[in-house]
């Protein structure tokens, strides 16, 4: 799907699949972080509305009403699954008691403390390896000379190594094609050497065949160390690169979910919505904030297109 953008420039809006790879990866928690350097009440309540829909902390609420009433939350006991930090999360906000009506929590939201849960764990971002994938190889090749081609499991087909995912099966392809070659090889010299070399006093050429042939297994040997050496270099350069530009690379990932879900029909206040927490984060859904009585931060108008056209406009 293409979207323009204000100044005219034409952007990709991601597929449907890809939102929801992000929104696995992403957590709503740093959208505010990675996009304007802060932890806000938007990060903090998407954080809360996210283990709600994950069904980790459960919620009594009036959804007949606009905005919704809630009447309480509390946690269910589950940390499965959770994120150190989501798990930091739950106990700071049921310190005192295991349910909570939406003052109570709105008082909590207040105290910041939710908000240092957050930032104490932003070395998180380190480990989205989702983000990652931005880091394309291809645009390496002054490093590794020649363009890299993964061969794809059970077909004869190739395609670009582009991500660091990429290079490590990459790395392993190579390291089963060095290690066949050896193998084949050595097989070579060992027949060449017991059919052979019996009548080598009887003709001294075949030693100087034999020591070529011995040689072959050696170059295979060093081949495939100088490969993989190359390739752990090219992975060390690359996620050096990446350390060094962990939000621009995140942030750009949460842009692609930003776009997707301004043009995705998201129906106000509908709970179970997959993407409701990071819709909440990105301040596209403020109708939340109402509901907890947080002020509304940012409020943006909605792309919405129809399920229809969006599946159309992705085939």
């Amino acid at each position: 799907m293409i979207e323009e953008d204000n100044v005219g420039n034409h952007r990709n809006i991601i597929s449907l699949e890809e939102a929801q790879s992000l929104r696995e990866q992403l957590r709503p928690a740093f959208a505010g972080y990675v996009t304007d350097g802060n932890i806000s009440d938007r990060d903090v309540l998407a954080t809360l509305m996210d283990l709600i829909v994950r069904g980790k902390i459960g919620m009594d609420a009036d959804t007949q009403k606009k905005p919704v009433k809630v009447n309480r939350v509390y946690w269910l006991g589950d940390g499965e699954g959770l994120l150190p930090f989501e798990k930091e999360f739950i106990a700071t906000l049921f310190t005192h008691k295991k349910e909570l009506s939406a003052d109570e929590v709105h008082m909590w939201i207040d105290s910041k403390e939710l908000h240092e849960v957050i930032f104490r764990n932003l070395e998180f971002l380190q480990n989205f390896g989702i983000a990652k994938s931005l880091l394309l190889v291809e645009g390496e090749r002054r490093i590794y000379r020649g363009q890299l081609y993964l061969t794809i499991p059970n077909t004869k087909k190739k395609r670009p190594v582009r991500t660091l995912e990429d290079l490590d099966l990459y790395r392993e392809q190579v390291r089963s094609n060095a290690w066949s070659w050896l193998v084949l090889l050595g097989f070579i010299f060992l027949i060449f050497s017991i059919r052979f070399l019996p009548f080598l006093k009887y003709n001294p050429a075949i030693g100087n065949i034999w020591l070529l042939v011995a040689i072959l297994p050696l170059f295979a040997i060093i081949y495939g160390v100088i490969k993989l050496n190359g390739i752990r270099y090219l992975k060390k350069f690359l996620e050096l690169q990446f350390n060094n530009n962990i939000i621009p690379f995140t942030k750009k990932r949460y842009e692609d979910l930003f776009d997707f879900i301004q043009s995705y029909p998201l129906k106000e206040q509908r709970l179970y919505n997959e993407f409701m927490p990071h819709a909440v984060a990105l301040g596209l859904d403020t109708s939340w904030n109402e509901s907890f009585g947080i002020g509304k931060e940012i409020v943006v108008k909605s792309k919405a297109v129809s399920a229809k056209d969006l599946n159309t406009s992705q085939t």
